[in-house]
């Protein structure tokens, strides 16, 4: 729904609204957003994710809330129970991700083609397969779980349509 809107305001040349809001007030607003994602990350950053989707409200199902999820993950940081291989990979991403486009994108053509977030991944991967058997190996409860399909039918049995009925109930 989101996309088309955008595509009817495109199309009724509806952009000069963006005007209306002060620059500052979108800043703050992604600012503040950033935040929390950065937030609502740490305790992942060091392999603390038990619920590895996370809750992205502050007050989570499991009882804890983003600033004890903090507390724990800085506890398990300071008794060194943390995972060691997925703060190694998140370091390694971050590192990549902050080179990539503040001192490489400058340096040539090919890194403005290829970008930083694919490196990354790409890194991670072969952090991955390369210290399955060491210490530093990622478990499989770290790894994203992607579903496989058997046939074409449990392929297209993967997506859903939103349902429209939902809209304009007040439950």
């Amino acid at each position: 729904i989101g996309g088309v809107i955008q595509i009817l305001f495109g199309i009724g040349r509806l952009g000069i609204i963006g005007y209306f809001f002060p620059s500052s007030v979108i800043k703050g607003m992604l600012t503040g957003i950033g935040i929390i994602i950065i937030l609502k990350q740490i305790p992942h950053f060091f392999g603390m994710d038990e619920d590895p989707e996370g809750d992205f409200a502050f007050l989570q199902l499991d009882g804890e809330n983003t600033l004890t999820e903090l507390l724990k993950a800085f506890n398990a940081l300071i008794s060194g129970n943390i995972s060691m291989g997925a703060t190694l990979v998140a370091i390694i991403a971050m590192a990549i991700l902050l080179l990539w486009s503040n001192v490489l994108s400058n340096k040539g053509k090919i890194f403005t083609l290829i970008q930083g977030p694919l490196v990354a991944v790409a890194v991670g991967i072969i952090f991955y397969l390369f210290t399955k058997d060491s210490s530093l190996a990622i478990t499989q409860d770290h790894l994203v779980k992607v579903p496989v399909p058997q046939d074409f039918d449990s392929f297209l049995g993967q997506f859903s349509f939103p349902n429209f009925a939902s809209i304009g109930k007040t439950e």
